[in-house]
């Protein structure tokens, strides 16, 4: 289906584009709340993990910027930390061009499998980050460049997964995150969980992670 490799496109850029902006509220101690269009969702908030405040919200707000093919619908970091230099934290995004798409978990999990399978897709996984870089360089206002090891890791009953790492240069700094991300359906909208952390954690052993984080998502309200 052409919608869901639109998707798997802005799956790829969000991946590569790692820092977070903020479109959700906290609705209580451990959970947050966040819409896509008359859809709205909570989620149970992982141990630890609270919506970003400070130096962290306000990089944030601006690399969201870096990212125009997905909506951020939530990101978490440590509730001890207010640091923009964090390597452990969570993004929930949607692609654009899918925010008033209805789509089932049934029909996209085969599509994404199928699309795993297909070289092409393997191939655009490590070569988008010229783009990525182009992207965040503009936004920072200095030279960026973005190497990434990605590999689609596996599809199951809840995730279609892609893992790996991605090293970040520019600005001074110099830095590797490993990364896993499920994409998913929630309440009939695809959304993909992003979990990063350091750069000496094994890309794989994040999975189940984002899958919890998955499952933690439900659908409260429709107008």
């Amino acid at each position: 289906m052409k919608r869901l490799n639109w998707g798997a496109a802005t799956l790829i850029a969000a991946l590569l584009l790692g820092c977070p902006g903020i479109a959700a509220a906290q609705a209580g101690q451990d959970t947050a709340r966040f819409s896509v269009g008359a859809l709205h969702f909570e989620m149970r908030m992982p141990d630890g993990y609270c919506l970003p405040r400070g130096a962290a919200a306000d990089a944030a707000a601006l690399a969201e910027a870096a990212d125009p093919q997905n909506i951020t619908l939530l990101a978490l970091y440590p509730c001890a930390s207010e640091s923009a230099g964090d390597t452990d934290y969570y993004m929930i995004k949607i692609p654009r061009n899918l925010v008033t798409t209805p789509v089932s978990l049934e029909e996209m999990l085969p599509a994404m499998r199928a699309l795993f399978q297909d070289p092409e897709f393997s191939a655009s996984l490590n070569s988008s980050a010229g783009n990525a870089a182009g992207s965040v360089s503009d936004v920072a206002g200095t030279d960026v460049s973005i190497r990434s090891a990605l590999k689609s890791s596996g599809v199951d009953d809840r995730c279609a997964y892609i893992s790996g790492t991605i090293r970040t240069i520019g600005g001074g700094a110099d830095y590797t995150l490993s990364v896993a991300a499920c994409m998913t359906v929630a309440g009939s909208r695809v959304m993909t969980i992003y979990r990063y952390s350091d750069p000496g954690r094994d890309p794989d052993t994040l999975k189940p992670v984002v899958r919890e984080a998955a499952e933690a998502i439900r659908l409260v309200e429709t107008q």
